[in-house]
Order: structure tokens, then sequence, then C-alpha cells
């Protein structure tokens, strides 16, 4: 793999005004991190950050259970041991549990944590750094997962599902492991993957098998993956989730973020409820509301509790209470010894709604990192791309801008210099006439008006001219953009990993670590197959 390009993510056109001005550091908000991400900001969190004794012991257990019978890299193991000290902190990230990790940005998003670990490891030799990745087990969304992309072309499990996802059997995966490798060709570690994706079969529920695959590819690396769905892990959350259904904190801590937001022309992205839990079972995930006689109910009205019934449930058994969106990151940061948290711009965009809910439960924010962003072009693609000569930048523009643009490379079609000319003649042309008679400056200017729009249409045919002119390589060009950004979007968004490590096999996931950014301002474009 070589790196090709870096392009600025501020000059790409695909984040938001909140993304890029996070990126650039705008005081405006400051209110609403712990730190802006750079190594200053890390280290005075690493210098506040505390984690209970007991806490990381709970956290050991509870992980211990979650890896049996799978066989783990000594890198692994050492992370898990090294929880248990006082010098150990994580560098998280987190993602759906989609079908065969879903789209490439999942594999950004591990290798991203990865770097920031060890980029961390190198400064601080006396501390220990461990990649984690939280697997969002307890989503209930099975349309959002259940597809993937490979070459352009989906994937589907079917299949029904209500509950929380990393729960579903695994049931129809093996012919989907099928379907995928027909839409593969056959590639040089093809049966490499083959095997990583069978020896996940011997699970029985999504989540260890999503486990069992990503330790695979990752484990080399030491990332240590956790599930939250864990009755353990949610009686370290208790104490906040009864806040939570007594007093409503999460709403009144979100409303102080959005106002900020608002107030700078910034969108939001989650909308927090009154209470922010869902009850789960199996099969059910279901929100919990007051049911307006002082007690609380879920949504469908299955189940209902007086408080001191939900009280009593939520001691006895926490696995039957399950954060939404707005609270996840909330139980992330109380179970785990974290430092930073690793997102793509929508996640980031949602993080910094929460800071005042943290400050309002007493919990720590982490600092929040943009993850590594990058395009892989294979051997075929990558010497149109050196072909073509064109600068990196040009890719992320319109189909229409960047024809104009290769067109402006050959011919000289821009007439903005006898555009200020002609508004030089029609100027003078004007005085003239106003020496005589007043009235004729208007007349005047409706000419002068008419002519700067056929000059513009002249312009128009010249830039037509000359895209037919150079129609060749401006259709090569768009080739480009058909396997960078399918359909008009990022090819880390539909296209699933497999593909290119069916062909590069471990060596794409070590290079993109060696090449990614701990602190990630710039997107990527590599040349696979090229060192």
């Amino acid at each position: 793999m070589k790196l090709h390009a870096n392009v600025p993510y501020t000059k790409t056109k695909r984040i938001n005004n909140l993304v890029s001005d996070f990126l650039e550091h705008k005081s405006v908000l400051s209110p609403l991190l712990n730190e802006f991400p750079n190594q200053d900001g890390m280290d005075r969190i690493l210098a506040q950050r505390q984690f209970p004794a007991e806490s990381r012991k709970v956290l050991s257990e509870a992980l211990e259970l979650q890896y049996e019978g799978l066989e783990l890299d000594t890198k692994v193991k050492q992370n898990l041991s090294n929880l248990n000290k006082p010098t150990t902190f994580t560098i998280t990230t987190g993602h759906q549990l989609n079908l065969f990790s879903g789209p490439l940005y999942f594999i950004y998003k591990i290798a991203s944590a990865i770097k920031t670990a060890h980029a961390l490891s190198e400064k601080y030799p006396n501390h220990q750094f461990v990649p984690v990745y939280w697997m969002a087990t307890e989503d209930h969304d099975f349309e959002e997962i259940n597809h993937t992309y490979v070459a352009g072309q989906k994937v589907v499990w079917q299949r029904e599902s209500n509950g929380p996802v990393g729960r579903l059997s695994i049931e129809g995966l093996d012919q989907c492991l099928a379907e995928l490798f027909t839409k593969l060709s056959m590639a040089y570690y093809g049966n490499e993957l083959r095997e990583i994706f069978k020896r996940a079969e011997e699970h029985e529920n999504l989540a260890d098998y999503t486990r069992s695959f990503v330790n695979d590819l990752f484990g080399a690396y030491g990332l240590v993956i956790v599930d939250g769905d864990s009755q353990a892990l949610k009686r370290l959350f208790l104490p906040i989730m009864l806040r939570e259904l007594k007093e409503s904190v999460t709403i009144r801590g979100m409303e102080k973020a959005e106002a900020i937001l608002s107030q700078n022309n910034y969108k939001t992205q989650v909308h927090p409820r009154q209470i922010n839990l869902f009850y789960i079972e199996d099969n059910l995930r279901e929100r919990i509301v007051r049911d307006g006689n002082g007690g609380y109910s879920i949504v469908s009205g299955n189940h209902r509790w007086t408080w001191e019934e939900l009280q009593n449930l939520a001691e006895e058994n926490p696995e039957c209470l399950s954060p939404n969106a707005a609270m996840r990151p909330l139980y992330q940061e109380v179970i785990l010894p974290n430092l930073a948290y690793i997102g793509g711009g929508g996640e980031l965009s949602y993080w910094l709604q929460l800071k005042p809910m943290f400050d309002a439960f007493g919990v720590q924010f982490p600092m929040v990192l943009l993850r590594n962003g990058a395009a892989l072009a294979d051997n075929v693609m990558s010497r149109k791309i050196k072909q073509l000569n064109l600068p990196a930048q040009w890719y992320f523009e319109d189909r229409h801008v960047l024809a104009r643009h290769i067109a402006s490379m050959h011919e000289e079609f821009s007439l903005n210099g006898l555009e200020e000319q002609l508004q030089g003649l029609y100027k003078n042309l004007e005085e003239k006439a106003a020496e005589i008679d007043q009235t004729l400056r208007q007349a005047v200017d409706a000419r002068r008006q008419r002519a700067e729009n056929e000059l513009l249409k002249i312009e128009k045919k010249m830039v037509r001219a000359a895209k037919r002119k150079h129609s060749e390589q401006i259709q090569k060009a768009n080739a480009v953009l058909d396997e960078l950004f399918p359909n008009g979007g990022l090819q880390e968004r539909k296209e699933n990993f497999s593909r290119f490590y069916a062909e590069f096999g471990p060596s794409l996931i070590d290079d993109l670590v060696a090449e990614f950014e701990p602190y990630p301002v710039n997107f990527k474009l590599f040349f696979l197959g090229v060192k």
C-alpha cells in the first residue's frame, strides 16, 4: 500500500460545518468538549483520568467470561491483564454488528483506535493503552445491519428480529457467506478470509460471531472487544440508570448543549427523551416511559411497574435495562478507563451534545477524535489515477466541476478578462450618454446586461466544446469517481472490506495502521499493491 494523497477534511466537502469547526478548534465549541484533539489535550486528560480499582476488577472478570473459549493472541491476553493495572487506559471506538462488518469505515475505526493507542504507548512508556472495540449488541434495528456491499453488489441476511441484535442466533449466516464469496473474485487470501468467517460460525449468537472474526482480524494488535450486554457491567451503571428513571437527567443536560449548538447554527444529531433507557429481553427492546399515574411502562404497555417494582427489577436484573443512543456513551465511560472515543462525523456531532449531560451525572468526558477516512484504489484504478495525474482534491468535486477542471487544463475558455473590458466599455458609454441625458443611463445599463448575458452564453458553449474535445480524459476521471465515490457517496461508507482483504490479506490492516494519523486532519487516498 502506498499513500498517494492527503486531502484536508475541510477541503473534501464531505463534512458538515460542525465537524469542520471542530477540526479547526473553534472556541465556540469549547464548552462542549473536555479538550480539542491534539497531544497537549490528551496529556491533560491522562493526568485527570481516575478509574476505581473495583470497577477494573468487575470489567476484567466480565471480559474473561466474554472471551471464554476464544483463541487469543498473546497481545490480547496481555491487554486483558493490563486492564487490572491503575496505569492502563483505553482508546475506544464502537460500531453496530453489521453483516461481515458492514462498510469499510468499520475497519478504519478500529485501525484508528489502534494507531492512537500505539502513539500514546510510545509517548508514555510507563502506561499501557488498550484499543477497544465496543460492540453495539443491544441495538434492535436489524434493517440497519442486515446487509453489506461487495464490489457494489448487495448481500442481505433475510430473517426476522425484534430484540437486541447481539442475542440473535446466526441462523442463515452460512448462506450469506456463500453468497459473499460468489461476488468475490478468487484472490490469494480468499480462503484465509473464508476460514475467519467459518470459525465464527462455531458460535451461537451474533455478538459472539462478531467477536470471533474481529478478534481474528485485529487480535495481533491487542484489540479488546467489549459487549455491554452484561449483568456485571450494567451493575456498575445501575446508580446512573436509577437516577435517569427518577430524575430525567439526560434530557436536561443535553438541552444545554442544544442551546449552544442552535445559537451557532449547528444541527443536532440526537434528540433525547424524558427517559433514555429501554427494557430488553431476548426478543424485545422497547422504550421505558412514564405512564401518567406515577408509574412506568414500556411503549406497548405490555409491561408496567410502580417505581418500587422497577427499582427492584433494576437492582436484581440490571441487564434488563439498556441505554439508548444518548446514554450509551455515558455507559461506556462508566465501565471503561477510557481517554478518547473515536468516531465518524455523525458520531462526533452527537458526542458534542453530551458533555453537559456527563457533567450532570459527574462522569468525566473523554477526548473525541474523528476517525481516519480513506479511499482504496486497486492496481487497475491506481494506474488510471496516475495516468490522469489530477490533483486529488478534484475528485471530491461534482462531476460537472471536475469535467470543467479537466477541460481548463488544456483550453483557455474563461472570459473574465473580456467581461471586465466589457464592463469598462459600458461604464464609459454610460457616462458619455449621461452627459447628454441622465435618462439614457437606464438604457445603456439594460444593453450592458444583455451583452454580459451573451458573453456568458458564449463561454458556456466554449466550455461544452472543450469538454467534448477532452471527453476521453473526462470519462476516465468519471470511472475513478465511480470507484472512489459509488453513487456519489464515499467508498468507505458502502463497500465491504472483504474485496480488498481477499486480495491483499493482513497487510491491508497493517498498512492502514502504519499510515493512519493518531489525530486525523486528512482524508487519505491509497494505492493498493504498491510500496
